[in-house]
């Protein structure tokens, strides 16, 4: 087994004994968190797959060998991670359904628990060459040691994209390994949304990606989902089409990305000065986010009241 195969176990054991502790200090049933297992990995792998697949879709390359070559090629550059991450709460959630469980509070076991898992697969990264890296150090860098960077066979240093992405999701599996929010599924809405978040700059840096041009598809994928995110909670919220303004700045914060990405491709800025605009959108995306759950909590707490 390789280094990177050994890791990646590493990581499913990691996350498996995570959920599994957590369930049990929820007071969950243990055998329906165990069942749950199977489909959630087993899903995982299916979708990062097929959501590669999806994107890069050619008809006209289908052949006798194309399910051999392509479905059942186990690069690590054939998979995507936010396709993994859907396929895992998919997983869960038809497990759950089949043992006619409750999905809220697994989820929110299942959430730190992923972000562990999260960690595990981009520090596995490491063993992929410059799977992991960003762009060039330069000479004498003090980044260019490792896990802060990552060498070639010339001796040229890049920075360490994957130890980036491998601190971020840690940071947020411990920072909700604790937290219990008052709603059921808040805690695995929440980790999901700031890992969305630190994918999308992450993203930006690494040299080697899922693209379309100059288009990184996990971005949009992370995009896409924030969004969907946000339209749900001012769906939520009672009044005017004003609710979803707040659906429409996060619009504009994903155009400004955008607009960066292409800036640092086409336009002579600085990479700093591209990188504190798209920091300052993600930031204001942080922001839109937490106000539609207050408002939409908030109008779910009224709506009680006046039932009662």
């Amino acid at each position: 087994m390789t280094k990177y195969a050994t890791i990646l176990l590493l990581g499913l054991v990691l996350f498996a004994g995570c959920y599994l502790l957590l369930c049990r200090k929820e007071k969950l049933s243990l055998p329906a968190a165990a069942l749950s297992l199977p489909f959630q990995i087993v899903f995982a792998l299916l979708f990062a797959k097929i959501t590669y697949l999806l994107c890069f879709f050619d008809p006209w390359s289908i052949d006798e060998y194309w399910f051999e070559d392509n479905f059942l090629s186990f690069n690590p550059r054939e998979f995507s991670i936010v396709g993994g991450a859907a396929g895992l709460y998919l997983g869960l959630r038809l497990s759950l359904r089949l043992m006619h469980q409750k999905k809220g509070r697994y989820l929110d076991a299942a959430a730190p628990a992923a972000a562990f898992l999260l960690g595990v697969i981009r520090f596995a990264e490491s063993e992929q060459g410059r799977l992991g890296a960003g762009p060039l150090l330069p000479e004498g860098s003090w980044l260019a040691r490792f896990p802060l960077g990552l060498s070639n066979e010339y001796g040229e240093w890049f920075f360490s994209v994957f130890f980036l992405e491998t601190v971020t999701a840690f940071v947020a599996g411990l920072i909700f390994l604790g937290w219990k929010g008052a709603h059921e599924g808040r805690r695995f809405e929440y980790t999901a949304f700031y890992l969305a978040l630190t994918q999308i700059f992450c993203e930006s840096l690494r040299a080697i990606s899922l693209k379309w041009g100059f288009v990184r598809i996990e971005q949009v994928l992370c995009g896409v989902f924030i969004l969907v995110l946000v339209f749900y909670h001012n769906l939520k919220t009672p009044g005017t089409l004003k609710r979803f303004l707040p659906s429409l700045d996060i619009l504009g914060c994903i155009g400004i990305i955008v607009f960066v990405e292409f800036a640092l491709d086409k336009f002579p800025i600085p990479d700093v000065v591209c990188y504190i605009i798209m920091l300052l959108a993600l930031t204001g995306m942080a922001c839109l986010e937490h106000f539609s759950v207050r408002r939409s909590e908030s109008g779910a707490g009224n709506r009680e009241k006046i039932c009662q």
